[in-house]
């Protein structure tokens, strides 16, 4: 082996390893992080967040499966400390394609528990002063262009951002699919008649990255027509930034 080569191997060698290091370090880190968490649990808390608890009559329609949060836990604050003013969760569509790629990330496929859940961490969230973005706005189940029937799309994948809306959420991301035939992040029925108009939104629209797929042409057109309030925010894979037109305005 030449001087040169063997001087390559041994650099990469090093950052295989330290790229090893970091990531155990980083799951030290998680791991003690959890250690810290679990520590200022009492056994109650630990054993519900295992089995569940009985969930309050105000909200109770009989479900399986609730667990109830622990604000006091304060794990919001994180974000504080990080410098972070938006939290990109709760993620509120629902499991309805298994092979979707992005399915284990949702709460299941209960529109009502998923609500429950999503309403849950949204108040978690934004009671430490830090803003929660519901995501995805609207049917973002694995499907490219989902036709959706007024009862479908009302009672099963809008439902969970109804209780988001409710909740208070200062924030919903706009998805990458269609939705009967229009995109998500320039859909009139679903972001004005829905959102604003029926659901009562007030806060902000934010597209998830790169899914705002308007000219600005069309940008003038729909916020002509729509008369949309949000600030739609569309960006590449890794540089954050404002593209087109900023939809900023009274109705």
């Amino acid at each position: 082996m030449s001087a040169k080569r063997a001087a390559l191997t041994a650099v990469a060698a090093g950052l295989i390893l330290c790229g090893r290091l970091r990531a155990a370090a980083d799951a030290d880190s998680a791991a003690s992080r959890v250690d810290a968490l679990l520590a200022r649990m009492s056994l109650s808390e630990k054993i519900a967040l295992l089995h569940g608890v009985p969930e309050p009559a105000a909200t109770d329609q009989g479900q399986a499966g609730y667990l109830a949060g622990l604000a006091r836990l304060g794990i919001a604050h994180d974000a504080a400390a990080l410098g972070i003013d938006v939290v990109l969760e709760p993620y509120i569509n629902l499991d309805r394609d298994p092979t979707f790629g992005r399915a284990y990330n949702t709460y299941g496929e209960d529109p009502l528990l998923t609500g429950v859940i999503g309403a849950a961490l949204i108040r978690g969230i934004q009671g430490a002063g830090i803003m929660a973005q519901a995501k995805h706005y609207l049917a973002y189940n694995g499907a490219n262009d989902p036709r959706l029937e007024p009862q479908a799309l009302h009672e099963i994948y809008a439902a969970p951002f109804e209780a988001a809306v409710a909740a208070g959420v200062s924030s919903i991301m706009c998805s990458y699919n269609h939705v009967n035939g229009v995109s998500s992040c320039g859909n009139r029925a679903t972001l004005t008649d829905l959102l604003r108009d029926e659901l009562h939104f007030e806060g902000f629209v934010t597209s998830d990255w790169g899914a705002y797929h308007a000219s600005s042409s069309t940008d003038q057109a729909w916020q002509r027509a729509s008369g949309e309030r949000a600030i739609v925010v569309a960006a590449s894979s890794r540089d954050l930034r404002l593209q087109g037109a900023a939809l900023v305005g009274p109705r």
